[in-house]
């Protein structure tokens, strides 16, 4: 059993690499006022979008960055976003490693930004 579970996270771990990769292949998630991609939305991309591509989340699927999931988990507010990407919940690990305090500001509020307009895609 041990074997097993170990080579199902293996396969797990290799299909998170291919979505990363081909994640850089979509277009901007969204734009700045110069039409280039936000601070928010590139620390999206290179962190976060591997599980939450267009807020979704292919671990557990319920536990979205949906407007809903997200106050359903009494996730109210940027700020409490923002713990969760450098300290991690549940699963997930956190990236205080690999994200400053700003760095984790500026995901969050896109993140919040785009809860609050139902993860549209222009």
């Amino acid at each position: 059993m041990k074997e097993l579970l170990s080579g199902f996270f293996d396969v797990l771990k290799r299909i998170l690499l291919v979505v990363s990769i081909l994640s850089f292949a979509l277009p901007a998630l969204s734009l700045d006022d110069n039409g280039d991609q936000s601070t928010g939305s590139r620390l999206f991309t290179k962190h976060c979008v591997g599980c939450h591509l267009n807020g979704k989340n292919i671990i557990r699927r319920s536990k979205t960055l949906s407007k809903s999931d997200l106050y359903r988990q009494g996730i109210l507010d940027v700020q409490a976003i923002a713990t969760i990407a450098r300290a991690g919940i549940g699963q997930m690990s956190g990236y205080e490693d690999e994200l400053s305090f700003e760095e984790a500001q500026e995901i969050s509020q896109w993140i919040y930004l785009q809860a609050l307009n139902s993860w549209h895609q222009e």
